[in-house]
């Protein structure tokens, strides 16, 4: 067995738990909507009223994405010693990208924009800029503020940012950052994205929606939901 360092250890602690308490916070704080996948999740990571709708499932029909209302269940499933209490989510909709449930995004065809040119999901970018709708995005790497932390990757446009994941520093602690979609999920003619991010120790899923941005951000917070843990529930 490799003896890792411990200040390596440390971070990759740090970042776990980051992880779990984002998640945490989510169950104590209002949002502004939510975001599933039809997968087995922590059930203290549900929502509240899982199964009370509206929820809608973005998925691709030929060239056109779309939401579309969906019908969502959520079944407990007998608990694993030591991993904690899983529920199983599933969708009337077979194989969606993303459920959601917001205020603001409504069924109907929305508009997908191409960042990349390798296909989806691709890793999310470290270095480039876009255009859509006539708004430029510039995806950039900000170093970390202290020695030891992380580059963040952030998002500028026009005068404002959003931070949409960390980089990895070393081989103990690698990080993958997805792009999954981009384009405009509430109508509001700015860039939302839905992302991946994570590694051996975990991993989330991310919808970003521009409308819900305050002052200088460029997305509110993001709705995520955990698609991996480490430490189980």
């Amino acid at each position: 067995m490799k003896k890792i360092n411990s200040p390596c250890f440390a971070w990759i602690f740090a970042w776990i738990f980051s992880l779990r308490s984002m998640s945490a916070m989510a169950q104590t704080t209002e949002k502004p909507g939510d975001a599933l996948l039809p997968m087995p999740v922590c059930t203290a990571d549900l929502p509240r009223n899982v199964e009370t709708g509206p929820w809608l499932a973005l998925t691709r029909h030929g060239g056109q994405w779309r939401l579309s209302a969906t019908q969502v269940k959520s079944e407990i499933l007998p608990e694993i010693e030591s991993s904690g209490s899983f529920s199983n989510v599933s969708s009337s909709i077979v194989d969606p990208v993303i459920l959601l449930r917001h205020p603001a995004v409504m069924t109907g065809p929305v508009t997908y924009h191409r960042i990349l040119k390798t296909a989806l999901p691709a890793t999310l970018p470290s270095r480039l800029q876009t255009k859509f709708n006539h708004h430029l995005y510039q995806f950039r790497i900000q170093p970390a503020e202290e020695q030891g932390g992380y580059p963040l990757i952030m998002l500028y446009s026009e005068g404002r940012m959003s931070q949409l994941g960390y980089m990895s520093i070393n081989k103990f602690d690698e990080i993958e950052n997805h792009l999954l979609w981009a384009g405009d999920l509430d109508h509001d003619g700015r860039l939302d994205l839905i992302t991946e991010s994570g590694g051996s120790q975990g991993a989330q899923v991310c919808v970003y929606l521009s409308g819900d941005a305050r002052g200088q951000e460029l997305f509110g917070e993001p709705m995520c939901v955990q698609t991996r843990t480490y430490e189980g529930c």
